[in-house]
């Protein structure tokens, strides 16, 4: 695997963190809305925040849970190419330890004769 996957893996990973904190920010922004709202309109206190709070909420829960699929996509690809990174590298080292094999006993057997 070359470093531009794993490279894009760390992207991944800090857009992932990135989108956590923006999502953080924006229901501090949406809390500070409906506390501003439910002060002006107190009569609907007991019936609107909790509505809202599990709307926030679930809204909250689909996008982490969409991201969680994007990165576990992500990590599977990486271990994919790893593994394939892995098997290649698995024949050129067989081949290039065969063919030094080969020489060492060319040159052990027949180096003494070169005819």
């Amino acid at each position: 695997m070359n470093t531009t996957d794993y490279g894009h893996l760390s992207f991944t990973l800090l857009s992932a963190s990135s989108f956590i904190a923006s999502v953080g920010l924006n229901l501090i922004k949406t809390n500070k809305y409906i506390r501003h709202f439910l002060a002006n309109h107190g009569r609907f206190v007991s019936y609107l925040y909790p509505q809202i709070a599990i709307l926030v909420c679930s809204r909250l829960a689909l996008q982490v849970c969409k991201l969680s699929a994007n990165l576990s996509r992500q990590v599977c690809k990486c271990e994919t190419s790893l593994q394939q990174v892995n098997a290649s590298l698995d024949v050129t080292i067989g081949r290039t330890c065969s063919k030094l094999a080969l020489q060492t006993i060319a040159k052990t057997e027949y180096g003494h004769n070169p005819g």
